[in-house]
């Protein structure tokens, strides 16, 4: 996003923009059965979901290893539809910024590209860029229950589902205060990150 950015209307941002459009629009239960009928059914490169083998293997860290390789294929859909909206909202960010005086000035100054990019471009967008990453992995936390589902993956947002369908009201409290707790969480972290990437906002 921030490389498009600041080559506006090259052919390498128009990829960027064209293909976070497509990644953006694609639906996650698609991604994740197109991911794994290439990668499990044509290639036999990946599992096909769950959260370990059968049997699972005995050794601590062969349990590690195994649960991270079953990880890869629900990680790769959420990446390819998740980081396409990434790329296109940093993309705008930093847009808006390089139209700013400051920046227009510190061109006309002559500064060096890497200088003007790092400390008058990046250093006012990065607050808004680490809000957007800290709500997403906030909500990947949260779970994914159509990626969940697909793979067959037993994570927060199948549990939350689950818990829904069986009219457990319990389960759906206690998981919807885990959630408040993490949405809190993520904003005390946003709080902290924008005073320290920003000293305009310190007290």
């Amino acid at each position: 996003g921030l490389r498009a950015a600041t080559r506006r209307g090259s052919l390498f941002d128009k990829l960027v923009s064209y293909t976070a459009a497509a990644s953006y629009g694609l639906p996650s239960w698609w991604t994740g059965l197109i991911l794994l009928l290439v990668f499990y059914f044509y290639l036999r490169l990946l599992p096909p979901g769950g959260i370990m083998s059968t049997p699972p293997p005995t050794e601590p860290v062969a349990k590690v290893l195994d649960m991270l390789w079953h990880t890869v294929l629900p990680l790769m859909t959420l990446v390819v539809v998740i980081v396409g909206g990434w790329a296109y909202v940093t993309r705008t960010i930093v847009l808006n910024i390089t139209q700013e005086d400051f920046v227009t000035v510190a061109k006309a100054k002559g500064l060096p590209e890497n200088l003007l990019r790092r400390r008058y471009i990046l250093r006012p967008a990065a607050p808004p860029i680490a809000t957007n990453i800290v709500f997403a992995i906030a909500g990947s936390l949260g779970g994914a229950i159509l990626t969940e589902t697909v793979f067959n993956w037993p994570g927060m947002g199948r549990l939350y589902y689950d818990a829904i369908t069986a009219f457990d009201e319990g389960l759906v409290v206690a998981l919807t205060f885990v959630y408040t707790l993490i949405y809190i969480a993520a904003r005390f972290i946003i709080e902290v990150l924008v005073a320290v990437l920003d000293p305009r906002v310190r007290v």
